[in-house]
């Protein structure tokens, strides 16, 4: 499915199947859609809506409207309270449902 060095193959797995295979918990897949709106592309999903990279605009024109599927690693999540400081951060109402925990 895909050669390369193992971090880079982690960090950017080329299809569902490779994300979900390396890494241990498994990738969080999340179901959304591609929103375009203001000038600016959106993410929604569970419920939220997530502003994306102004960057990226141009690659996601062609998702507009569309189904996609996001990957999520465990460890990129952190439950947090709200804080002004931390405004920048997306949040998204979930429900822990197992805590495996092996160290850093």
């Amino acid at each position: 499915m895909q050669i390369g060095r193992p971090l880079e193959v982690y960090q950017n797995p080329v299809n569902t199947f490779v994300a979900q295979f390396l890494g241990n918990p498994q990738m969080n897949m999340l179901k959304g859609t591609v929103a375009l709106q203001d000038g600016g592309a959106f993410l929604r999903v569970c419920g939220s809506s997530i502003e994306l990279p102004a960057q990226a605009l141009p690659e996601l024109r062609k998702y507009a409207g569309r189904a996609v599927i996001v990957g999520v690693r465990a460890e990129d999540m952190y439950n947090v309270e709200p804080a002004p400081l931390q405004e920048r951060l997306v949040r998204i109402p979930a429900q822990v449902i197992a805590v495996e925990p092996l160290g850093a």
